[in-house]
């Protein structure tokens, strides 16, 4: 079995005992909470829950990385497509000829 060692840190003492309530119901202690915390940060390499600034606007619509290459790659090879025609239309006559509407 691996050494354990004591970790210590500061937290708001409400949130600490809302945490401990929680962690409760669920079976847990503190200490298993933050070593599941620990160990999926570790196998996922990130923090293991989305980390947000708040509710999104209504026209919000989340777009992953792998999306948003896909989109400029489509949207610089549609711009050289036009250039090469010599088309030389402005981005909205760009966008509205290839069916795109923002």
């Amino acid at each position: 079995m691996n050494e354990t060692v004591a970790v210590t840190m500061r937290v708001d003492r409400d949130l600490k005992i809302e945490a401990q309530e929680l962690f409760s119901q669920l079976g847990l202690d503190m200490s298993t909470a933050f070593n599941i915390f620990l160990r999926q940060a570790v196998r996922t390499r990130s923090i293991p829950f989305e980390i947000t600034l708040g509710p999104p606007d209504s026209d919000f619509i989340p777009v992953n990385r792998r999306a948003l290459e896909f989109l400029a790659r489509e949207y610089n090879e549609a711009r050289a497509r036009n250039e090469k025609d010599g088309d030389n239309l402005s981005e909205e006559e760009m966008l509205e000829k290839h069916g795109v509407d923002l």
